[in-house]
């Protein structure tokens, strides 16, 4: 996100891409530390066993094993007399 501000403000006030490209590594050195101190241990998150469907009908345990949705089939609704 920074790189290309930051190449695009060198390049603006020296009108050399020589020291701009310069600038690429030393944005790279200073953001590897900021991403491991702000980001921290990244974990998987484990979905719960119980599986409902989506809003759309797919269960997440069919499109899991075949890599497709497949279609719950509709609840039945009762029909209410006037």
């Amino acid at each position: 996100m920074t790189t290309p501000i930051v190449f695009g403000m060198t390049l603006q006030r020296t009108h050399n891409f020589h020291y701009a490209m310069q600038c690429v590594p030393i944005v790279a050195v200073l953001g590897i530390p900021s991403y491991i101190f702000l980001v921290g241990k990244i974990e998987m998150i484990v979905p719960s066993k119980k599986r409902e469907p989506n809003a759309y009908g797919v269960t997440q345990s069919s499109q899991a094993q075949t890599g497709w949705p497949t279609l719950a089939a509709p609840k039945k609704r009762k029909r209410r007399l006037m």
